[in-house]
C-alpha cells in the first residue's frame, strides 16, 4: 500500500491479480483462483498463498465480499417483502337442528404480509386475513339459511 497525503491508498491491481480476485471469490480456493486467473498450475498453490499475502489483494477480496453482502441484502429484503399470505380453511357449516349441511367449501383469503417491521404488524396483517374469512363464512351461512 502507497501512502499518500497522510491517508493509506490501495495500489492498482494487475489484471491478472483482478482476475484472480474474482475467480477466489467464487470458492474461496486460492490455489484454483490462481490457475483460473492464468497463473501456472505447477506455481498455482504458491502463487495463490502470496497473492493473498498482498494487502491489495486482502484489500481488493474485502471491498468485492462487502459489495456481494450488500447486494444479498438487498435480494433478501426484496424476497421478504414479497411475501404473500394465503389463508384458506375447508369448511362445512352444518345445521345442528337438522343434522344436514347448509354448506361446504374452501374459504381463502389473499393479503400480504409483512417480512419487515415488528411483530404486531405481521399479526395484523393476519388478523385482517382471518377476519375477512370469518366475514365470508357468516355471509355463506347467512344466505344458505
Amino acid at each position: 500500500m502507497a501512502r499518500g497525503r497522510g491517508a493509506i491508498v490501495s495500489r492498482k491491481l494487475t489484471p491478472k491479480q483482478e482476475r484472480f480476485v474474482q475467480e477466489y471469490l467464487i470458492d474461496l480456493n486460492a490455489t484454483q483462483a490462481a490457475i483460473r486467473a492464468g497463473y501456472s498450475a505447477k506455481t498455482a498453490e504458491q502463487q495463490g498463498y502470496q497473492l493473498l499475502q498482498k494487502p491489495s489483494v486482502q484489500a481488493a477480496i474485502a471491498a468485492r465480499q462487502k459489495e456481494r453482502e450488500q447486494r444479498t441484502a438487498v435480494n433478501q429484503q426484496i424476497t421478504v417483502e414479497e411475501y404473500r399470505l394465503q389463508v384458506t380453511l375447508n369448511m362445512e357449516c352444518i345445521r345442528t337442528d337438522l343434522d344436514k349441511p347448509l354448506w361446504k367449501g374452501a374459504v381463502s383469503d389473499y393479503g400480504s404480509l409483512p417480512g419487515t417491521g415488528d411483530l404486531a404488524a405481521r399479526e395484523a396483517a393476519l388478523d385482517e386475513a382471518v377476519e375477512k374469512i370469518v366475514q365470508e363464512i357468516i355471509t355463506r351461512t347467512v344466505a344458505a339459511w
